[in-house]
């Protein structure tokens, strides 16, 4: 299920983080997960992802990321359209 978020979505997210300098996930409030290509696209659910935080593999491609980036790199984005 796709779904588009919003800046206030964004700025009330439980957590923020960046993948593989590549992908923004948010995680919401009730844990559900969307994530963001930075090459394009829509925001997509994300199954499972609090499966990836036990993977110590996996773990190493997160990056920390504010949701004053994350809004930043939207609107830069959108600029760029």
């Amino acid at each position: 299920m796709d779904k588009q978020l919003t800046k206030e979505d964004i700025k009330n997210a439980k957590q923020v983080d960046l993948y593989n300098n590549s992908v923004v996930f948010v995680v919401m409030p009730d844990d559900e997960a969307y994530g963001h290509s930075l090459g394009g696209g829509d925001w997509y659910h994300k199954e499972n992802y609090w499966d990836y935080w036990e993977s110590s593999l996996m773990l190493s491609y997160f990056s920390e990321i504010t949701k004053e980036d994350v809004l930043a790199l939207m609107n830069k984005k959108k600029k760029q359209k």
